[in-house]
């Protein structure tokens, strides 16, 4: 569905920080969109948080469920265990 498909960019925090656009769709979860991410960057991303708004985003929610629409900006950081 056209109205569901949109343009989002993730700023990937590896040694540096770089933004990757992805068309997604607003009902794929977080894990989904990790996923692709994983995909298309060679990251492992089971050992990184995705925020928007400074909030952690779960793997099993939508981007919807979340408020995220067209052009919205996340972040995916690695989690460090001390």
């Amino acid at each position: 569905d056209a109205s569901t498909t949109m343009q989002i960019f993730v700023f990937i925090q590896t040694w540096k920080i770089y933004p990757i656009g992805l068309k997604v769709d607003a009902r794929e979860t977080i894990g989904e969109v990790k996923a692709m991410i994983q995909k298309l960057e060679a990251i492992p991303t089971s050992t990184h948080w995705m925020f928007y708004r400074n909030q952690r985003l779960e793997d099993g929610r939508t981007l919807a469920g979340y408020g995220i629409g067209e052009n919205s900006d996340l972040y995916l950081c690695p989690v460090y265990f001390t």
